[in-house]
């Protein structure tokens, strides 16, 4: 009989909440003295947030719920590109960052070209693209 396990860790970090990843082993094994490192993979990581940091967060940020049907029609875009550059750097004097998603809502895209956009304010220095796959953020340089 195979077995597949799991194994859980769990850190704190004083004043921001607690932290828990989940290590799989990524084939069948009979017993956990087979299980090697080679063969152990991340499988999640979950972030628990503290009472002090709910208290701090509460006071400084506006959440807002945004709407998934961005656009029903293939959306007109808005002015040129020194337009939408515009736009976006006054979005970003008023707020730390913008996703795709935001750029493409704000200056009124679809995501493909709110993609190039941002790859072209990356590639001539306006900005900096900061996280990676579905965390990624836009700041000023």
């Amino acid at each position: 009989m195979n077995y597949k396990f799991s194994f859980s860790t769990f850190a704190e970090i004083e004043g921001l909440g607690f932290f828990s990843t989940t290590l799989k082993c990524t084939h069948p094994v009979m017993n956990k003295k087979e299980v090697r490192a080679e063969s152990v993979k991340m499988s999640t990581v979950k972030f628990r947030p503290s009472i002090e940091f709910k208290r701090y967060v509460a006071g400084k940020m506006e959440l807002e719920r945004a709407d998934k049907r961005f656009f029903p029609d293939k959306p007109k875009a808005m002015g040129d590109m020194a337009a939408r550059e515009k736009s976006m750097m006054d979005f970003l004097e008023a707020n730390i960052c913008i996703t795709r998603a935001e750029y493409s809502r704000l200056v009124h895209v679809t995501a493909r070209r709110a993609s190039r956009d941002l790859q072209t304010f990356i590639d001539s220095g306006v900005i900096r693209k900061r996280g990676a796959g579905r965390s990624v953020v836009y700041v000023k340089v």
